[in-house]
C-alpha cells in the first residue's frame, strides 16, 4: 500500500512540473485630456479627462478565475522544513503589496494553507482546529489569507514540499506560496493529499489561488476547509460561495480571484501656458491664441510613493476663414453662375438663404452675394460680386408673315447692331425668306459684346392651290363654241375675255390659248392653261374642160378640204366626172 501511494504522489509531482502559467494582465494606469478642440476667439474651451486608475484595497471582490496555476515546486523551500503546524519565519515578498487599505512587503507561510501579513507570529504554532467560519481571530491570524485551510501534514508526506518565489519585473511581480501533494493529517486520511497555491500581484494587488486538489476526510475535523481573506480587525472576510463553510466540501481545478474594488486614490491636474493651472478632471482656459494643455494623473501607489501620467491636448484660438469665388464672375442676363465657399463646416449665402458649399444662381441684375460660413460655434463671413451684363433687347418682324408657298418675305431686325437668323443662318438686319411650310425664325442680335438678346417671329405658309383646265371640244369650226373647266381653286378668271367662274363657253373665231388664274381661301393663285383649235377651210373648185359638147364629159376637181360634196347630182369624191345636157353651175362643199 506505502508503494502504491507513494507511486501516486510521484505521478503527481511530474503534472505539477508542467503547470507553469501567468495569470495577471499588469494594470496600467492612463488619463487621456480628449480631443483637440477649436474655440472662437474670446471663447473659453471645456476641456474633460478620461482616467483609468487602480482599485484600492478597502474593498474586494471574489469570483471564479481561469485555472492557471504556475509552478506548484519552483522556488524556495519552506524554511522550518517540514514541521506541522508551524507558521514560518519572515519572508519577503519582493515587493510592496498593499492589503485591505495597508502596505506589505513580507509575511508568513503557514503549513495548513494559510498566508498572514502579521509577522509578529514568524515561527509560532499555527492553529489546526476549524470551529468556525472566517472572520475569526481565534484560529487565525490578523490580515490572513486562507486558501484553501485545512489540517494537513507536510511532515508525513515523503513528496510534501510547500515552497515560495517570486516571478516577473517590477511594476508587475508575482509572489506564489505553493503546496504540493500534502496529505491530510490523521492515520486514516493521510492518504488524501492537498495540491494549491496563493499568488500575490504587484500594481493590481490581485490575489489568485489556484486549488489542483483539495480534498476532505470525515474522519478529522469533520472533513471541513476555509478559503477566504480577513482584514486585520477580524470584521471583514470576502470567500467564494461554498467555501467558507462549515460542511464537508472537496475541489479539483478550481481557481478563485480576489479583486479589489475600492475607489482609486489620485488627483488630475491641467497645466498650460501663462502660469494656468486647474485640478480636478475638468478645465476651462480661455486662451487668446492657439495653445497646449496638459493633463498629468499622480496616483497613490500601495508603497506610498506616487506615480505620474500625462496627456496634452491642442485648444485651437479663431474664426473660420472662409473664402468665396464666382464662376464665371460676369454673366448675361438669364445665365447663372456657380458659387464656392471654402473654409468652413456650413454655409449661407445671401440674397436667397441659399446653403451648401456651392450654390448656382441667375441674377437679374449685378449682386453682391455675402456668404456667412460657421465651424462649430465660430462665424465669419465673406463677399463675392457677380457683375450681369443686359443683354440688348431685339425685335425681329416681317413684311408678311403670311405667304404663300413659292413666295417670300423680309425679315427685319431692330435693337442691336448685328443679327443672326436661323434657321438658314442668315445674316443682316434684313433678309429675305422662302420658307416653303410655316416657319419659327428666332433673331439673335449683339450690341458688339458676349451677351445675345433673343427674339423670334412666325412665317406662315399657306400652300398654292393645285390647279386644273381643259376644254371640250378642244378644236371646233369657225363660228362653233367649247366649254372650259377649271379645277382646284375658289375663284377663276380666264383670260382672254376676263371670264369668271369654274367653267365658261367661248366662241372662238381662231385658234386660241385660255389661261385661267385660280385662287385659294386662303389668297394663294396659281395659274392653267387650255386651247381651243378653230378650223375654217377655203374649198377651191376646177373643171376640165369648162367647154363641152354635148354628150361629152368634163372632169370636176376639189381642193382645199378632206371630203367633197358636189351639187347638183350630190356627188361625192375629190374628183368626179359629169355629162350635163345643158351648160350647168356646179358647187362643191368642202368639209
Amino acid at each position: 500500500m506505502k508503494f502504491f501511494i507513494k507511486s501516486i504522489q510521484v505521478i503527481l509531482l511530474v503534472l505539477s512540473f508542467q503547470q507553469i502559467s501567468f495569470s495577471q494582465t499588469c494594470p496600467t494606469s492612463s488619463i487621456s485630456a480628449g480631443s483637440n478642440t477649436t474655440i472662437c476667439s474670446g471663447q473659453c474651451a471645456n476641456l474633460t479627462a478620461s482616467v483609468s486608475a487602480k482599485k484600492t484595497t478597502s474593498t474586494y471582490t471574489v469570483g471564479s478565475t481561469a485555472y492557471s496555476p504556475f509552478s506548484f515546486t519552483a522556488g524556495s523551500t519552506y524554511p522550518n522544513g517540514n514541521i506541522d503546524d508551524r507558521w514560518s519565519p519572515v519572508i519577503n515578498i519582493g515587493f510592496n503589496f498593499c492589503y485591505f487599505g495597508n502596505t506589505f512587503n513580507q509575511l508568513i507561510i503557514g503549513s495548513n494553507g494559510e498566508l498572514s501579513f502579521n509577522t509578529a507570529s514568524a515561527n509560532a504554532t499555527e492553529s489546526w482546529t476549524i470551529s468556525t467560519v472566517l472572520p475569526n481571530l481565534i484560529e487565525h491570524q490578523p490580515n490572513s489569507i486562507c486558501g484553501p485551510y485545512r489540517d494537513i501534514d507536510p511532515s508525513i508526506g515523503t513528496t510534501a514540499t510547500i515552497t515560495y518565489t517570486t516571478y516577473g519585473i517590477a511594476p508587475c511581480r508575482t509572489f506564489v506560496a505553493s503546496w504540493n501533494i500534502v496529505p491530510l493529517y490523521n492515520g486514516a486520511c493521510n492518504s488524501i493529499t492537498s495540491t494549491f497555491q496563493i499568488a500575490l500581484y504587484e500594481s493590481s494587488n490581485m490575489i489568485d489561488m489556484f486549488i489542483q486538489s483539495s480534498n476532505s476526510c470525515a474522519s478529522w475535523n469533520n472533513g471541513f476547509g476555509l478559503i477566504g481573506i480577513q482584514n486585520a480587525a477580524g470584521t471583514t472576510v470576502v470567500a467564494p460561495p461554498g467555501r467558507n463553510v462549515l460542511t464537508t466540501w472537496s475541489a479539483t481545478n478550481e481557481a478563485w480571484r480576489f479583486t479589489p474594488t475600492g475607489a482609486p486614490t489620485y488627483t488630475v491636474n491641467w497645466a498650460g501656458p501663462n502660469g494656468y493651472t486647474a485640478t480636478g478632471l475638468t478645465a476651462a482656459p480661455c486662451p487668446t491664441a492657439t495653445s497646449n494643455y496638459t493633463a498629468t494623473l499622480v496616483e497613490s501607489n500601495c508603497s506610498g510613493t506616487t506615480s505620474s501620467y500625462t496627456s496634452a491636448i491642442q485648444v485651437t484660438v479663431g474664426s473660420p476663414s472662409i473664402n468665396a469665388t464666382a464662376s464665371p464672375t460676369s454673366i448675361c442676363a438669364g445665365a447663372s453662375s456657380t458659387l464656392t465657399a471654402t473654409g468652413a463646416a456650413t454655409y449661407t449665402w445671401n440674397p436667397g438663404g441659399l446653403t451648401g458649399s456651392s450654390i448656382t444662381v441667375s441674377p437679374a441684375s449685378s449682386t453682391i452675394y455675402t456668404v456667412t460660413g460657421v465651424s462649430g460655434s465660430c462665424v465669419s463671413t465673406t463677399t463675392v460680386n457677380l457683375t450681369v451684363t443686359a443683354s440688348p433687347t431685339v425685335l425681329a418682324s416681317s413684311s408678311n408673315t403670311v405667304i404663300c408657298s413659292g413666295n417670300s418675305t423680309a425679315l427685319f431686325g431692330f435693337g442691336a447692331t448685328s443679327y443672326t437668323w436661323n434657321p438658314g443662318n442668315l445674316v443682316g438686319p434684313v433678309v429675305f425668306a422662302s420658307p416653303t411650310v410655316s416657319t419659327t425664325y428666332t433673331l439673335s442680335g449683339s450690341s458688339g459684346g458676349s451677351c445675345v438678346g433673343i427674339s423670334t417671329i412666325q412665317i406662315n405658309v399657306n400652300q398654292t392651290p393645285t390647279l386644273t383646265a381643259s376644254s371640250s371640244p378642244t378644236a371646233v369650226c369657225i363660228g362653233g363654241s367649247s366649254t372650259l373647266t377649271a379645277t382646284g381653286a375658289v375663284t377663276y378668271i380666264w383670260n382672254p375675255g376676263a371670264f369668271t367662274g369654274n367653267t365658261t363657253v367661248v366662241t372662238p373665231t381662231a385658234t386660241s390659248i385660255y389661261t385661267v388664274i385660280g385662287t385659294s381661301a386662303q389668297g394663294c393663285v396659281n395659274t392653267q392653261t387650255t386651247s381651243v383649235t378653230v378650223s375654217n377651210p377655203t374649198v377651191n373648185a376646177f373643171a376640165n374642160p369648162t367647154n363641152i359638147c354635148a354628150g361629152n364629159s368634163a372632169t370636176l376637181t376639189g381642193a382645199g378640204a378632206a371630203t367633197y360634196t358636189w351639187n347638183p347630182g350630190n356627188l361625192t369624191g375629190t374628183s368626179v366626172s359629169v355629162s350635163p345636157s345643158v351648160t350647168t353651175t356646179y358647187s362643191i362643199v368642202g368639209t
